[in-house]
């Protein structure tokens, strides 16, 4: 079993701040000003994108990692939509570039293996049991 811990301290009330800490992560938390809060910390929602992200960045490392796929750059720009009760949807484009000389085949195989990516990421799948719409963008270039 894989656990994780983290401690969480807050300071104040609604416009207060706070922590979340363990031994990889550091982090100010704080309500969105929209809320009343201060706005200087990440928010619950910023906290959920950065771990969709960076599981889908992590998740399609190790499959190019396990495929012998070498590329040159690899990054996801993320965003989530709150669209209140309608629910919330997060979007990926993952910017992935491969080596000079890279053939029309081995970009399709390299889009495949983003959409591999985001099939297997747990966060993702996890958000997605919740109701929440999660796509992956795929955008192969070649190293000039």
């Amino acid at each position: 079993d894989l656990i994780t811990t983290l401690t969480t301290e807050w300071d104040g009330l609604t416009a207060g701040q706070g922590r979340v800490a363990n031994e990889v992560l550091q982090a100010g938390i704080a309500l969105p000003q929209s809320y009343g809060g201060s706005g200087h910390g990440a928010n619950p929602k910023d906290l959920l994108l950065a771990s969709a992200a960076s599981c889908l960045v992590m998740t399609l490392a190790s499959i190019l990692d396990m495929r012998k796929r070498p590329h040159q750059g690899l990054s996801i720009a993320s965003t989530l939509t709150d669209k209140g009760k309608q629910g919330m949807t997060v979007e990926h484009v993952v910017s992935l570039t491969l080596p000079a000389g890279s053939s029309e085949a081995q970009q399709t195989a390299a889009a495949g293996l983003v959409q591999a990516a985001e099939e297997a990421c747990p966060i993702g799948q996890l958000l997605k049991a919740a109701g929440v719409p999660v796509h992956a963008e795929a955008k192969v270039a070649v190293a000039a």
